[in-house]
């Protein structure tokens, strides 16, 4: 007998499989995996073992779940991978079969350059070689600049980085590499590559040129508008005339120039300027140097003198127009008695056209006189002659002529040149010892047409005016009695010789040996008329001496050679 059915339900689970989405992955070192674990068996769980393939790897682990995300590091320069081996379970039953899912993990590429500052100066071009730790990998880089002063740069790619880096400004400014390397699409870290562009050196200089004078020093700064520039020049003349000039180098060209000849030369220094090692653009500057005036100072007057002397004009230098300086000087005159009993240097300093000027020196000694008691005997301070004296109503005369200067032909003109000449009647210089010498009168005066001038007369002695002669003159009553007293035959003790003269067409006349008429004739510094001077003339006509007892008044042309008595001051 069949009993009542009964039904037994048996749920018999299915064996639980893995699969993966994606098959496989690659990532790049340092990025989240994503693998999904999948089963065709609902409920499934999973569960994993990882393996590397190097011990570059990191981050990775054993773990469960359906989704492996994981970062793992790849610590090497080549391709790695880990291996999960994952088991599915599901319903509590034993696991499935185990299946290997692998995580390909490349490296990110390094830049490996031990250099990564450069410095170049203005418009060099770069070389800079790229370098990475992964094999294969490619660059990449974006440029930068720290000031708009550069340009010639640019971002770009490749493996070396080619460019022509141009510094517009004056300061040292840069530009920033930043440069990538990526290796099987692994983009690495960037590194920094900085190259430094000097700028290009100028030269400034203060002031921008020189005019000086010949022997005087140059003074330029140079300087840059770029920091720390030092400059190096060399140095050429425009004519042989100029030297003292030479190459050098620092921030200060001073040399002492000078100027041998009459034009204006110069010297032109090239000055090129180096900063942090680059050579920058060089300058030029010029100088002029410009001539010293010729400057000379001839004897023209007394040179040894009294503190009694008249002042007197100070003469013979050259150029005209200069200046005259020192103690006892005023103006053009040396003033004696001012300058005192001492050795006076005199100088003499003329500027040229150019601004330059140049000195002479000469030397007047001045002396206290010494003690004289009219009818001494004078001793000529200049040239030790002696001079015996009269006293004559309180005039005190020389009792002989002025024997003073240097001795010339009487074919010649006594000139203006700074040599005080005199004439020898007939041309024997024996005649001027025993009579003393004959002057023109310009020659005798210096050329200085003031009267009671000193002219050739010892100091504190004077060629005598017409008022001094015509004072002489009265005390004999007049100029119509006085000869007799004042010849060499009277009694006044002037002692005037009949010696002769020169006239100024070269003429001897009247020597003391003439048969018919023996004369002389005495300057007085009186002016008469442009062309004239007042002269005294005493004389003898042989066959009637006492027809000629006076002394005449002679308005004579100046270049006349009289003899000369002079008169103390």
């Amino acid at each position: 007998c069949p009993g009542s059915v009964t039904d037994y339900s048996v749920v018999v689970y299915p064996v639980p499989d893995v699969f993966f989405v994606p098959y496989g992955e690659t990532v790049c070192e340092g990025q989240l995996s994503g693998l999904s674990l999948q089963s065709n068996v609902n409920g499934a769980t999973f569960t994993w073992i990882a393996m590397a393939s190097s011990p570059n790897l990191s981050g990775y682990s054993d773990g469960s779940g359906d989704l492996i995300a994981q970062i793992v590091d790849n610590a090497g320069v080549t391709i790695e991978t880990v291996t999960y081996n994952v088991t599915p379970e599901a319903n509590g039953c034993p696991p499935g079969t185990t299946m290997p899912v692998i995580l390909t993990v490349n490296p990110r590429p390094a830049v490996t350059n031990a250099v990564t500052s450069f410095s170049q100066c203005n418009n060099a071009t770069t070389a800079i070689l790229l370098q990475a730790d992964v094999t294969g990998s490619t660059f990449a880089w974006r440029a930068f600049a720290s000031s708009g002063s550069l340009s010639g740069f640019s971002s770009g790619a490749g493996a070396t980085i080619i460019q022509t880096l141009v510094n517009d400004g004056y300061d040292i400014d840069s530009v920033t590499y930043r440069v990538a390397a990526t290796a099987n699409s692994c983009p690495g870290d960037s590194t920094d590559f900085i190259v430094v562009v000097f700028p290009v050196a100028d030269v400034i200089f203060t002031p921008p040129g020189q005019s000086l004078c010949s022997g005087k020093s140059t003074g330029i700064d140079i300087t840059s508008n770029v920091a720390s520039t030092s400059f190096t020049w060399t140095a050429v003349g425009s004519s042989p005339d100029v030297y003292g000039y030479g190459n050098g180098s620092g921030d200060l060209i001073q040399d002492t120039l000078y100027n041998s000849g009459y034009m204006m030369p110069w010297v032109t220094y090239t000055v090129v300027p180096t900063a942090n090692g680059c050579q920058g653009t060089s300058n030029q500057v010029v100088v002029t140097v410009n001539p010293l005036p010729v400057v000379s100072t001839t004897v023209c007057f007394d040179t040894i003198t009294t503190t009694e002397a008249q002042p007197f004009e100070l003469k013979g230098a050259l150029p005209i127009g200069g200046i005259f300086s020192g103690n006892g000087v005023t103006g053009s005159t040396f003033y004696p008695a001012i300058a005192g009993a001492d050795t006076n240097l005199i100088k003499y300093t003329y500027t040229n056209e150019f601004g330059c000027l140049d000195s002479s020196f000469i030397t007047i000694v001045t002396r206290n006189p010494m003690p004289f008691i009219c009818g001494d005997t004078l001793i000529d301070i200049r040239d030790s002659l002696p001079y015996p004296t009269v006293e004559i109503n309180g005039q005190c005369w020389m009792a002989v002529n002025l024997n003073f200067g240097n001795v010339i032909a009487s074919a010649q003109m006594q000139r203006d040149n700074c040599v005080n000449e005199k004439y020898c009647y007939n041309d024997n210089p024996v005649n001027c010892i025993s009579f003393g010498g004959l002057y023109q009168w310009n020659e005798m005066m210096y050329y200085q047409g003031s009267t009671r001038n000193q002219g050739f007369c010892p100091p504190g002695w004077h060629i005598p005016t017409e008022t001094d002669w015509n004072t002489l003159f009265a005390v004999y009553t007049s100029s119509g009695f006085a000869g007799n007293a004042l010849k060499i035959t009277g009694y006044s003790g002037f002692d005037a010789l009949l010696t002769g003269i020169r006239f100024h067409n070269n003429i001897w006349k009247f020597p003391g040996n003439d048969p018919i008429l023996r004369s002389i004739l005495y300057w007085s510094s009186t002016i008469h008329g442009p062309d004239k001077a007042w002269a005294h003339g005493m004389n003898e006509v042989v066959i009637d001496i006492d027809y000629t007892p006076s002394v005449s008044f002679y308005p004579a042309l100046r270049s006349n050679a009289f003899a000369v008595r002079c008169l103390k001051d």
